[in-house]
């Protein structure tokens, strides 16, 4: 069986490490982060391997922004020398995200991070993430969901119509391109 490298998210990886994206949303990561060079904080609520994470983490590096990372469970890629060097284990929170111990840690993190910053809800329920944790944003912000039209739609920001404000950020780019990632800045 050949692998498809341009579409196979399950076979993508980062310096290699897993990272479980399309190589279009890495793309628009770039795309994202040159436009937005005054993000502070980076939240990434499901690691699945780290990848993703280094992505993040290296874009901290050029911009200044801090990067934390959620997860059930710890990969074995955080010792690996790229995750060592960029210091993820450090920033890598271990926990439930809807057990009250997780739940408080991502809200208390949301309240005391420096803003704007990036929320990432990638991790095992995305509409679950995006409901319990957009509400503690703040106009600036912005939040992004992946697996765009497999596990998290447009009617999944209906609950929090008339909460928050979310103004759709390339999303006619990220259609164009095929990727799985859309996000959002909160508006006032």
């Amino acid at each position: 069986m050949t692998i498809d490298p341009l579409h196979d998210i399950f076979h993508t990886t980062f310096f290699g490490v897993r990272a479980i994206q399309h190589w279009s949303d890495v793309v628009l990561w770039e795309l994202f982060f040159n436009e937005h060079p005054d993000i502070k904080t980076v939240i990434e609520l499901g690691s699945g391997g780290h990848g993703l994470s280094i992505i993040f983490a290296l874009h901290g590096v050029t911009y200044g922004f801090q990067l934390h990372t959620f997860d059930r469970r710890r990969y074995d890629s955080l010792d690996w020398p790229l995750p060592k060097m960029l210091g993820l284990e450090k920033t890598s929170h271990v926990v439930d995200l809807f057990s009250e111990q997780g739940k408080k840690k991502v809200t208390d993190l949301l309240q005391t991070a420096l803003h704007p910053l990036l929320l990432f809800c990638d991790d095992g329920d995305k509409p679950r993430e995006f409901a319990a944790f957009v509400p503690h944003l703040r106009p600036g912000d912005h939040v992004g969901v992946h697996d765009w039209g497999v596990e998290f739609f447009l009617e999944d920001t209906v609950p929090l119509e008339g909460m928050i404000n979310l103004k759709p950020w390339r999303f006619a780019l990220a259609d164009e391109m095929g990727g799985s990632t859309r996000i959002w800045r909160v508006q006032p």
